[in-house]
């Protein structure tokens, strides 16, 4: 495919998540809006759902990719994204129980294991591990569904799950492009121009929300495509996958397991609605929504070049992944702390 091709499919894809999300914010603006609560960080009623503009556009590249190219397994991964769509959208339109949802999730997660198949290999920068077949799926199927509700926890100001998807999808089409497999490239390139169409609408002041429909898509798809390149590349490369992926989302990733780490230590109940999240903290402490978006997607932007540098095996790219996981971390920390103690001191005066 020439860069000309990609472009046009990639100019496609956001008009018709842009076409998609426009519709579905008139239908939300009369029959689903997001009323404010003392969880939530936006102020007035807005529409949710827009996410269905995302999942329109990948579907599109799915469906352009078997037509295409047949022999590709597009299936596994497709059907299973769809179960979490479908299952994420009934919860933004009608809440539906817990167990259900995480019911959901593990049957699409094990679907999308089963067709795909399970890789032991965990490379590590100095090491390569060869876990048990067993341990290696129930990490797997951990990943799968654990990014699916981190995705969706971390959708909570405007334009940050969109932007974080940029950048992890463009890592994803790169990644596909270099591994040689035509699902990874297609979707991550999909996921990536489906997430600039819907940001139109999305980026601060946002005029329609993703929902659970755009963002558990998107956790699951970025899971689910560890297993999809894993099972295309070569074993000495698939080992390094595991890893790149965690790269492409670090700043959620990060952030979730601070935060959770934090709530427990303090013994707050984990399964209870919080706004104790990183970026949460930074708005409420008086950070525009704009400006704690662009840092995570500027920062997501860093740590998926270092995940891409790992995947690839550059000369000291294992240093280069521990540096910024390290590096990454500390920003969030440091400048939510900043924050709040500009806050604090604005309020002492």
């Amino acid at each position: 495919m020439t860069t000309a091709l990609w472009i046009v499919a990639g100019l496609l894809a956001a008009l018709v998540a842009w076409a998609v999300t426009a519709s579905v914010r008139r239908w939300g603006e009369r029959h689903l809006l997001d009323v404010p609560n003392d969880r939530s960080s936006h102020t007035r009623p807005t529409p949710r759902g827009g996410g269905v503009g995302i999942v329109a556009a990948v579907v599109l590249g799915w469906g352009a990719l078997a037509f295409a190219i047949p022999d590709v397994r597009v299936w596994p991964l497709a059907t299973a994204a769809l179960l979490i769509a479908a299952v994420s959208l009934l919860d933004d339109v009608r809440t539906i129980g817990s167990g259900l949802r995480f019911g959901v999730h593990t049957a699409a997660a094990s679907l999308a294991l089963w067709g795909y198949g399970v890789s032991a290999l965990l490379a590590l920068p100095g090491m390569t591990l060869a876990l048990p077949a067993l341990l290696a799926g129930a990490l797997l199927l951990f990943w799968c569904v654990g990014l699916t509700n981190v995705y969706n926890f971390m959708d909570g100001i405007d334009g940050i799950a969109g932007g974080q998807a940029v950048v992890a999808g463009v890592a994803w089409a790169l990644a596909g492009v270099w591994l040689d497999a035509p699902l990874v490239a297609v979707t991550g390139a999909a996921v990536a121009a489906g997430s600039i169409g819907f940001l139109m609408h999305n980026w601060p002041p946002a005029r329609i929300f993703m929902g659970d429909v755009g963002s558990a898509f998107l956790g699951f798809v970025f899971a689910g495509l560890v297993v999809a390149a894993s099972a295309a590349a070569p074993a000495p490369v698939a080992a390094r996958v595991p890893l790149a992926a965690l790269l492409f989302v670090w700043p959620f990733a990060f952030d979730a397991a601070f935060t959770m780490a934090r709530r427990a230590r303090r013994g707050e109940n984990l399964l209870e609605a919080h706004r104790s999240h990183l970026y949460q903290r930074q708005v409420i402490a008086g950070r525009s929504h704009a400006a704690t978006s662009t840092l995570y997607t500027g920062l997501a932007t860093i740590s998926a070049v270092a995940g891409l540098l790992w995947l690839r095996g550059a000369y000291a790219a294992g240093i280069v992944a521990l540096v910024v996981l390290a590096a990454v971390a500390a920003v969030l920390v440091v400048s939510t702390a900043r924050c709040e103690r500009s806050a604090a001191d604005l309020t002492l005066r």
